[in-house]
């Protein structure tokens, strides 16, 4: 069945029933596509601001983070949309931590920041960045109840462990290059894909590396985003690379 494309397609999203999401923006417009087990598309929503990262939160809605407006958007399963909070510096990443509440980081310049924002819109500043011109692409909360950040700094990255407010340890690493992808796998380790180089790495818990593959990629600086399906496999979605797949 001929279908128009998926505009600039970014932010994969399993859901808790299935589902699956994926958003594109284009043309100064962004719009939620929903893919079905057949492969074809549906638009949910359209003309929505430029997100960075979306997640499901344990109480049903989708939570979005908005940089260029400073804010945290959430949409309902029956996809109604609403601005959650607002005045967040630059957001970028975005999680949910064992507490219910939400946490997000900041991109370059952005505060310095990583915000807590309850689910009722209630923000505070939980953790000053490691630097302040860091961009902290993956915020992802892990088993052991801390918060882990994935951060590009320009020449290097690496990662925080933020374990409670206002404290954390800075991991850095040569190996995994720039990424804006950072998940924990049911085994408990972390992984990460460059979108330099194209390596998958899988980071424990102390800042050990090892890169497990590589991904073909002929277009540097392309988007590379990593998600984890429930049958334990990793999915990596390409941005323009040298097209999306």
């Amino acid at each position: 069945i001929p279908q128009d494309q998926i505009m600039r397609p970014f932010l994969p999203l399993f859901t808790s029933t299935s589902r699956m999401f994926v958003y594109g923006y284009y043309n100064s417009s962004g719009t939620l596509y929903e893919i079905g087990e057949d492969g074809l598309h549906e638009v949910l929503l359209a003309s929505l601001p430029q997100f960075e990262a979306i997640i499901e939160a344990s109480d049903g809605n989708y939570y979005a983070t908005c940089k260029s407006l400073g804010t945290i958007t959430k949409i309902t399963p029956s996809m109604q949309v609403s601005t959650l909070a607002s005045g967040l510096g630059n957001p970028y990443s975005i999680c949910q931590g064992q507490d219910g509440a939400l946490y997000t980081g900041p991109a370059a310049n952005g505060g310095g920041y990583v915000w807590r924002v309850t689910l009722s819109g209630s923000k505070s500043a939980y953790y000053s960045v490691h630097e302040q011109s860091s961009d902290y692409r993956s915020i992802v909360p892990a088993s052991d109840g801390y918060i882990y950040a994935c951060e590009y700094a320009f020449a290097h990255a690496g990662f925080d462990k933020i374990q409670s407010s206002g404290l954390g340890s800075y991991y850095y690493t040569a190996t995994v290059g720039n990424t804006e992808s950072f998940v924990q796998g049911d085994d408990g380790c972390f992984y990460t894909v460059s979108f330099t180089s194209g390596n998958v790495c899988r980071v424990t818990d102390n800042g050990v590396y090892a890169v497990i593959a590589t991904i073909p990629i002929n277009t540097p600086y392309g988007s590379l985003y990593l998600i984890e399906h429930s049958s334990g496999d990793l999915y990596v979605l390409t941005d323009a690379n040298p097209t999306s797949r």
